[in-house]
């Protein structure tokens, strides 16, 4: 009987020696591919690394070359402010006064958008303001103006009835 006994807890403890053989050997090829991945990972995140730094110094770049390029802009907006405005103003003068020649000659509406080059309604105001004062062609080359009228003066209130244009 210890002979099968002695048999049996031997057996037993070959098959538990084997068991732990087993788990001991796939323990150790985890490990290994666990190793070899942290290895290739290792190598994947330096490349990211690299790749990531590349493109912090080409942000950087590029953030300097877009401050660049704002300053470059702001200067050339103020320098054309500066020339535009004075241009501006004087091509829209003349352009006003030849307007103003031109209904004092008794040109229409058309014609003088046609010939200044102003928005509908600026040449209806002017051809307003300036067509009872009309006068000759030649009378504007010797820059001789027709003598000035009176303002009318309307009374809206009804008090003065002298000054109501609706009772003539």
């Amino acid at each position: 009987m210890n002979d099968v006994l002695f048999h049996g807890i031997a057996l037993t403890a070959w098959v538990v020696g084997n068991v732990m053989l087993i788990a001991l050997g796939f323990m150790a090829a985890r490990l290994y591919f666990n190793a070899a991945d942290a290895e290739s990972d290792q190598e994947g995140f330096s490349s990211l690394r690299q790749e990531l730094k590349g493109v912090t110094l080409s942000l950087a770049a590029l953030s300097e070359r877009l401050t660049k390029l704002e300053l470059q802009i702001g200067q050339l907006r103020e320098s054309a402010d500066k020339q535009g405005s004075s241009l501006g103003r004087d091509s829209d003068q003349k352009s006003f006064k030849i307007a103003t020649k031109l209904a004092l000659q008794g040109a229409n509406v058309d014609e003088i958008v046609d010939l200044c080059g102003l928005a509908r309604g600026e040449a209806e105001l002017i051809r307003m303001l300036h067509a009872n004062n009309q006068v000759s062609s030649g009378s504007l080359a010797t820059g001789d103006l027709p003598p000035k009228r009176s303002p009318r003066v309307v009374d809206f209130s009804g008090k003065n009835s002298a000054l109501n244009p609706f009772d003539e």
